[in-house]
């Protein structure tokens, strides 16, 4: 025969479980909205660059290709420079991307009933 006594311990265990489980559950969120938060603000900050670049490296092309005419010496070496570093950059902003991509962990949770319990199967995808 079983006593309430012998129950006890793990009602109290289950009952610590169900509320970690609940912790889990709105951390888990918290990091989706964060994570979700932190893409946006990345794709907007290189769309705005990404605009603000295009036209310049256009312009920097079209002038070293003498569309307007032809360059000084000097002037030709600047522009050159002025190319570098716009290549340099966007090198750099996508590498940001990149490595944004590369460490973002998509965690997709699935609850489905266990016993007549609800309870988390997580799945966790590298994107």
């Amino acid at each position: 025969m079983v006593s309430i006594k012998d129950i006890m311990p793990l009602h109290d265990c289950l009952l610590e479980v169900m509320t970690n489980e609940a912790i889990i559950r709105e951390k888990l969120e918290e990091i989706i909205k964060t994570q979700t938060a932190k893409d946006g603000l990345l794709r907007g900050i290189q769309s705005e660059i990404l605009n603000d670049i295009t036209p310049v490296k256009a312009y920097v092309e079209i002038l070293l290709a003498d569309h307007l005419g032809p360059l000084l010496s000097h002037q030709r070496q600047r522009l050159e420079v002025a190319r570098f570093c716009i290549q340099q950059l966007l090198q750099h902003l996508f590498t940001l991307s990149d490595i944004a991509n590369i460490g973002f962990i998509g965690i997709k949770t699935d609850y489905t009933d266990a016993a007549d319990q609800k309870s988390p199967n997580c799945k966790i995808e590298s994107i």
